[in-house]
C-alpha cells in the first residue's frame, strides 16, 4: 500500500514549486497562471502532507510579510491507519494480548478489542486462552490463524475482504424456519 502517492496534477505542481526553489504564494500564482485562492489551496495541501515546508518570510511589495516555503527534501513519513498498525502487529506478534497490540501499535484499546473480535468473526484470529480476570496480567491471549499479507483485511458487519489476496466474503443468509 502506498501512502505516498499523489495525482498527475500534484506532481505537477510540486514539480513546478521544486523548480522555483524558494518561492511564496504569489510566485506559484504567476508561474502557474492560477487564482490567488487556487495557489494558497496547492500549497496549504502539500504543506499538510508534508512535501512542502514553511522556511520564513520575505517582504512583498506594499510592505506585505511573506511566507516563503520550499520542498521538502527529506523522506515524507505519513501516519499509516490504525488498523494497519494492528495488523502489522498481529503479523509479527503471532500470539497476544489486546493490551500488548494496543501498546506496540499506539492506539486506543477500544479500536484494539473491535477489530481484534471482527477478526475473530472472520476466521483470521482465534482465543487461546481465557485469562484470569481481575489478576494482574490476567488478560486472554490470542493468535493469528491467517496472515494473508501486508496490507489489512477490510472487515465490517456484512462484509470481509483481503486485498491481499483478492478475497471478498459476505455473511450467509440466515433462514429462519419457523
Amino acid at each position: 500500500m502506498d501512502h505516498k502517492k499523489l495525482s498527475v496534477t500534484a506532481e505537477c505542481q510540486l514539480a513546478v514549486m521544486r523548480e522555483l526553489g524558494q518561492f511564496t504564494r504569489y510566485d506559484v500564482m504567476r508561474k502557474l497562471d492560477v487564482s490567488r485562492t487556487h495557489a494558497q489551496t496547492m500549497v496549504n495541501r502539500l504543506r499538510r502532507k508534508g512535501y512542502v515546508e514553511e522556511v520564513g518570510f520575505t517582504e512583498g511589495r506594499l510592505k506585505k510579510r511573506l511566507k516563503v516555503f520550499q520542498v521538502t527534501s527529506k523522506p515524507i513519513d505519513l501516519a499509516l491507519p490504525a488498523r494497519q498498525k494492528i495488523w502489522n502487529t498481529l503479523r509479527i506478534c503471532r500470539a497476544f494480548t489486546k493490551p500488548e497490540v494496543c501498546a506496540a501499535a499506539d492506539v486506543s484499546m477500544a479500536l484494539v478489542s473491535r477489530y481484534v473480535n471482527e477478526l475473530i468473526r472472520w476466521g483470521y484470529v482465534r482465543k487461546i486462552n481465557n485469562g484470569r480476570p481481575g489478576e494482574v496480567a490476567g488478560y486472554a491471549r490470542y493468535r493469528l490463524l491467517r496472515n494473508t499479507g501486508p496490507d489489512y483485511p477490510r472487515v465490517a458487519p456484512q462484509t470481509c475482504s483481503d486485498p491481499n489476496n483478492g478475497e471478498v466474503r459476505k455473511v450467509e443468509a440466515e433462514s429462519c424456519n419457523g
